[in-house]
């Protein structure tokens, strides 16, 4: 198992470490590629949701790597994990984007039992 130093589950760990590699816990969920509107996506982005119900999604929105591929979506869904990547409580974007939070170079991600 991977792991480093830092370790966000919930907002004020966030806060803290902002723009770090971090071990980042919480439940993945599997949500419809973000739109402006009520246009119908795809379920192929995820977010994981922090003990306090932050949500963090996995990757800079439109990035390929934002859209999670189906086998790592059918393993993890529902399921708590442990994400290894860089957290940041503002999505990195290039132009307008959203402020929400991610997790981005994600470099692990594996199911764990609820501590």
């Amino acid at each position: 198992m991977m792991t480093c130093s830092n370790e966000i589950r919930n907002a004020a760990d966030l806060t803290h470490f902002d723009r770090s590699l971090c071990d980042v816990y919480g439940a993945y969920r599997v949500i419809p590629r973000p739109a402006r509107g009520d246009m119908v996506t795809p379920k192929d982005y995820a977010v994981i949701v922090l003990d306090d119900g932050t949500e963090l999604f996995l990757e800079t929105f439109g990035l390929p790597q934002a859209q999670r591929d189906e086998k790592e979506r059918s393993k993890f869904n529902g399921a708590y994990v442990h994400i290894v990547g860089t957290a940041y409580l503002r999505m990195p974007t290039i132009g307008q984007g959203p402020l929400a939070p991610c997790v981005c170079d994600i470099l692990t991600i594996e199911k764990i039992d609820e501590e």
